[in-house]
């Protein structure tokens, strides 16, 4: 519990003016005063959620699960084998046992060092990138839109973009010039045994590309595609042919994308300034910046501390006991590692009791399209898309053979970059084609994540979701609908907002609506979009409808929803209504820090209290249970309030 001046003070960040004991001024608060006294906000977090809880639950009983796989080699299979040697080998590099990591970055250093002229120099940024590293760019595959058009799966090419990015650059050297020259000495005193560029050598040719970068960002130019002979002739100076081999890159002659073609030229101007023996020492600090956080204790010290302390990046990964997991969760590392937590916390039962709930919902929505007097000639083709979504429970299948790849249980390092290169790979295999349906997403089920594909019609809830408070098997169904319900009925709303009505029956991006439907759909949510736009935190933080619509719009069907096939089933008395509405609050519980309040301003998620709040003003029974006015901060006029589905 808080000391009565924190507490206090966090009050004050949070609404600080609002009244915990007023539901009609802001029900968020009302509904989750214990959860906001409770619950403080982590060091290396913005906020502190019920999803966040949740998060650390599962991770838990994954590490339990994960080392439940025997020490003997010959008692677990491949993708157990990657599995234990994965995480006996982060253990030994946190408890400082793990020599190895460090030889493997001073190997690749005397390699790079090794550099002679522009084609060894090429060929080393190539074979860096490809195992995660960064240098002043990066490939990725790329979604072409324009020959793609319907389905959006498909990889068109290999896209060019910038690396570190805006971010590291925005402002850094004016703001935070201190912080990063002690980083940058701290981190290459450490490592002895390579000659590094002077502090303000660095600086001097880093600023030169934030400079090209600031001035160029705006650019309307972007994101276009280009011939290989034109990609030469614009960017000479660098042996790409090499480079592309080394990364291991094939067919690009006709498949490549620039995501700001001026910006570089810019950089390579900037190169152009420096020898190859100059520019190899850089590529040296940038490989060192990238990977030496993964090598020991100390290397990972000094770099949380710039980047988390200085620079106040809350995604920084920090040696935990045990819990190296932020490096695994987009990776086939983590479906492995999921498998092996649904063997001891996912059973068949429960995936089939969650399965009961989810086609509750369905038919909910199903049963109520008839309610919606704007929707006609389309209402066919929306039940038939409804009808045909299927679910993915916790775990994704993948289609990859994995059984050429080995893991060093002494070697953190090289298994971080063999874990990276195997992505990459895998990634650029893809250009040209298809994705299967079975590979459309790519997160592991150990986070809080639930999804609507309007390209596959399939929903992924991840296992994080099926425990308490949200899911228990011993729950009875209503306490279900009343709970993991929310986030079900979020998703199959995501069909009706704004993004999800641009997609027909056949998932191609084509309007499901008629034009009379679609003119009378965009009035129906004029209004929520205007509530969204004036909702105020602190009287301050400014809110955009325009982004924000589809999460609020989907939190709001899904509570109408449900609420409506409850009240079907029975549940008609106020008790169980003001239950109903304090359940759906309570999924939202969250602390929340001002910083991370004004981040999510421009979010497409906007902060817990907005989406519980603007949803409740559109309830008309939520006027009736609390005898809400217009005197009162969350009195919506009822010709104001958003009616795109029936109470």
């Amino acid at each position: 519990m808080y000391r009565l001046d924190v507490l206090l003070s966090l009050k004050k960040l949070i609404n600080m003016e609002e009244d915990f004991n007023k539901p009609y001024d802001n029900y968020f608060l009302y509904s989750n005063k214990r959860w906001i006294e409770e619950n403080k906000v982590p060091d290396s977090l913005d906020y502190y959620s019920l999803g966040s809880y949740l998060d650390e639950i599962t991770e838990k009983n994954l590490m339990v699960a994960i080392r439940k796989i025997s020490p003997d080699p010959s008692k677990r299979d491949h993708y157990q084998d990657l599995l234990y040697k994965y995480f006996v080998s982060s253990d030994k590099v946190f408890k400082g046992e793990d020599k190895a990591s460090l030889s493997t970055l001073k190997r690749w250093l005397l390699d790079i060092d090794k550099i002679s002229d522009k084609k060894d120099f090429a060929k080393m940024v190539g074979k860096i990138n490809r195992h995660g590293a960064i240098f002043l760019w990066t490939f990725d595959p790329f979604v072409d839109r324009q020959y793609s058009k319907n389905t959006l799966l498909k990889f068109g090419g290999y896209h060019m973009s910038l690396a570190p990015g805006k971010y590291v650059y925005k402002n850094r050297y004016k703001k935070e010039l201190l912080g990063y020259k002690k980083y940058y000495n701290d981190l290459t005193k450490v490592i002895k045994y390579f000659n590094f560029l002077p502090f303000d050598e660095v600086l001097e040719f880093e600023t030169k590309i934030a400079e090209a970068i600031i001035n160029h960002y705006s650019d309307k130019e972007r994101d276009i595609r280009i011939s290989l002979d034109e990609f030469l002739s614009r960017y000479q100076g660098f042996d790409w042919i090499t480079y592309f081999k080394a990364l291991n890159v094939k067919n690009y002659s006709d498949n490549l994308f620039l995501e700001y073609p001026k910006i570089y030229q810019e950089i390579f101007k900037v190169m152009d300034e420096k020898d190859t023996m100059w520019l190899k020492k850089y590529l040296a600090w940038r490989f060192v910046n990238s990977v030496a956080k993964y090598a020991s204790p100390k290397l990972n010290s000094i770099h949380h501390s710039f980047y988390w302390k200085v620079l106040k990046r809350q995604d920084i990964f920090k040696y935990i006991p045990g819990y190296n997991l932020l490096n695994i969760d987009k990776t086939f590392l983590g479906v492995l590692a999921t498998r092996e937590y649904e063997k001891y916390f996912i059973n068949e039962e429960i995936k089939a009791d969650f399965l009961n709930v989810i086609e509750y919902i369905r038919n909910s929505f199903i049963k109520q399209l008839d309610d919606l007097t704007w929707l006609n000639v389309s209402k066919d083709k929306i039940k038939h898309r409804l009808e045909k979504i299927t679910f993915n429970i916790s775990n994704q299948k993948y289609v990859k053979s994995y059984s050429k790849i080995n893991f060093d249980e002494n070697n953190y390092l090289k298994n971080i970059m063999t874990l990276r290169r195997i992505n990459l790979d895998e990634r650029f295999s893809n250009i040209g084609k298809t994705l299967k349906k079975d590979n459309w997403f790519s997160s592991s089920g150990f986070r809080t994540y639930a999804s609507n594909s309007f390209l596959t019609s399939e929903q992924y809830y991840s296992a994080a979701y099926l425990q308490y408070p949200l899911y228990n098997l011993k729950m009875s169904f209503y306490e279900k609908v009343c709970a993991i319900g929310f986030i079900i009925a979020h998703e199959f709303a995501h069909n009706f907002d704004p993004n999800g009505i641009l997609y027909d029956e056949n998932n191609n991006k084509n309007l499901i609506l008629s034009k009379d439907e679609y003119r009378e759909y965009k009035k129906l949510i004029k209004s929520l979009k205007k509530q969204i736009d004036n909702y105020r935190i602190k009287d301050k933080t400014p809110f955009r409808g325009k982004i924000q619509i589809c999460e609020v719009m989907s939190d709001l069907i899904a509570f109408k929803v449900i609420l409506k096939a409850l009240k079907e089933d029975g549940y008609t008395s106020k008790e169980d209504i003001e239950n109903i509405i304090d359940r759906f609050a309570k999924t939202f519980a969250c602390t929340q820090s001002v910083d991370s309040l004004l981040k999510n301003s421009n979010s497409c998620h906007p902060p817990q209290e907005v989406r519980v709040n603007l949803v409740l003003s559109n309830i008309d029974d939520f006027y009736d249970i609390f005898d809400v006015q217009p005197q009162d901060k969350m009195y919506v006029a009822p010709e104001d309030r958003c009616r795109i589905w029936p109470d």
